[in-house]
């Protein structure tokens, strides 16, 4: 089981100034332990994550479901749902919802796009 992140991990990856506010707090309680580390590094600091998180991003749910690593805990509906409420409520919506957004994305950060 994946340990939560530390409000001093996502103070340590920063914000930056394009993004805006970053409802910490919202997003420890919102996404599920195992893809903190994972979505915190995409949204922050534009590094592509795994590919569960890829597809989720990518608006793939089949994809999502595909990739989905259980941990025990969590279902893959219920830690779809809770990041898809904080991506929708609290995140830049340039940084999810298709292929094209995730590689613009990744593109303000420096990294190429795929395929």
């Amino acid at each position: 089981m994946a340990e939560p992140m530390t409000q001093a991990e996502l103070d340590e990856l920063g914000t930056p100034p394009f993004l805006g506010e970053f409802d910490a707090a919202r997003f420890m309680d919102m996404v599920p332990a195992q893809y903190q580390r994972g979505l915190a590094r995409w949204i922050l600091c534009g590094v592509r994550p795994g590919g569960f998180l890829q597809a989720f991003i990518a608006n793939d749910l089949f994809g999502s479901l595909a990739h989905y690593s259980p941990d025990g805990t969590t279902s893959p509906l219920a830690a779809i749902q809770g990041m898809r409420l904080f991506l929708y409520n609290c995140v830049d919506s340039r940084c999810f919802g298709s292929r094209e957004k995730l590689d613009a994305w990744a593109a303000r950060f420096g990294e190429p796009p795929t395929r």
